[in-house]
């Protein structure tokens, strides 16, 4: 079963699955940069990770379904021979969702020169 972010976390001390994409060249370089994007995605989530565990524990619970792994992650999806989508997935408060994953966008392109 899947829950639309806006339609289960309403109040301030919710969380949600956020999820955003990152385009990046196809090349020999596309490890490192998920390397770096996983790095900052954790960074910017740590402080959040044992609150988001306990409500999602709770929340799967309540709907009797299966609670979601709260550690960010970054998979893979091909957009053209030439280019990659990162894809980030990460457990945040409902109202800092926008800012963390400027965070965590503006420290990975710090940290990978791309600026």
């Amino acid at each position: 079963k899947i829950f639309n972010e806006t339609d289960t976390a309403t109040e301030e001390k919710d969380f949600v699955l956020h999820v955003f994409k990152v385009p990046i060249k196809n090349n020999f370089e596309w490890e490192k940069h998920k390397e770096v994007l996983l790095e900052c995605a954790k960074d910017a989530c740590l402080e959040y990770m044992e609150q988001a565990s306990d409500f999602f524990k709770k929340f799967a619970q309540k709907k009797q379904v299966d609670s979601p792994t709260v550690e960010p992650r970054v998979n893979i999806k091909f957009d053209t021979a030439n280019h990659l989508f990162l894809i980030v997935r990460i457990c945040v408060p409902v109202k800092k969702r926008g800012s963390i994953e400027q965070e965590i966008t503006n420290n990975y392109l710090r940290k990978t020169n791309l600026t």
